[in-house]
């Protein structure tokens, strides 16, 4: 920062074009000429340590750590059976076909158990995903000409609250994160594919920690895509074709964002949804 009295002319300087270019640059800084720095902080500051990281503001191991502590793989059990129920948590022992078995399976350090309705009416137990353990050990075994594949693991962990249906369930299992596993309050929001599912939903829930997630089938290991958040009124959701994002109200569309600006620019996306948001709520 260096004194400069003109900053509406200076945006167009290279040394404040830089910053974005390389994150290197000059900003003004003088009691009447705050603007720049102003936008400046405030882009750190409702930015996430992924964003931060893809425009070289963290340093690069930051991340690194910021991952292996939270993107470990979860592989996500459905239980539809009470007898099954009660071996798997007392014996800490869960045994799944090998042919059904999600990819990269192979690379969850934990299983977490999704306990359908039937069974949690009559074990007592909470619809949903409430406990997770660490994998202790693999073995593949053989039952009468089928292979399965046998997780022995080791303490139960409960949720810091259970992941509610709310009309969707699992047929088969998940490959998900701890990061998400952890965030979700909801059994769609498990439902993340792609950087800008993660990005806007991340944006939205920073908003408020009212956001459903609609998707194209109440099976959340057959459904293909998100089709809208949803707030209160307000739906967005985002058309990869057309490369837009869609902020309707009632029904309508009362906003159109570029889809390339939430990859380059998430911040001004972020505020331009929270100005649609609070001022017309």
């Amino acid at each position: 920062m260096f004194p400069w009295y003109d900053e509406d002319n200076y945006e167009n300087h290279p040394f404040y074009k830089s910053i974005d270019e390389v994150n290197i640059g000059d900003l003004p800084f003088l009691p009447n000429s705050v603007k720049l720095v102003e936008r400046f902080v405030e882009r750190l500051v409702n930015s996430n340590p992924e964003e931060l990281q893809e425009e070289g503001i963290l340093p690069c191991w930051t991340i690194s750590h910021w991952e292996s502590k939270l993107e470990d793989k979860v592989l996500v059990a459905p239980v539809n059976n009470p007898d099954w129920y009660t071996a798997i948590k007392q014996q800490l022992k869960l045994q799944i076909k090998s042919s059904i078995l999600k990819k990269d399976w192979e690379k969850t350090k934990f299983i977490a158990l999704y306990v359908t309705q039937d069974v949690a009416e009559i074990v007592g137990a909470e619809n949903g995903i409430r406990y997770y353990s660490e994998i202790d050990q693999v073995n593949i075994i053989t039952q009468k000409d089928t292979a399965f594949v046998q997780f022995q693991l080791k303490a139960w962990h409960t949720l810091r609250q259970t992941i509610r249906p709310v009309g969707y369930r699992i047929q088969s299992n998940l490959v998900k994160t701890m990061n998400l596993l952890k965030q979700s309050e909801e059994l769609p929001e498990l439902f993340m594919k792609f950087g800008e599912d993660k990005k806007l939903w991340r944006m939205l829930r920073r908003l408020t920690s009212n956001v459903s997630i609609n998707l194209d089938s109440n099976l959340l290991d057959k459904a293909t895509k998100i089709q809208t958040y949803q707030i209160g009124f307000y739906s967005v959701d985002y058309d990869i074709a057309s490369g837009e994002i869609h902020v309707s109200h009632d029904d309508e569309v009362i906003e159109t964002i570029p889809l390339e600006q939430l990859r380059n620019e998430p911040t001004i996306v972020f505020k331009r949804l929270k100005d649609i948001v609070y001022q017309t709520s």
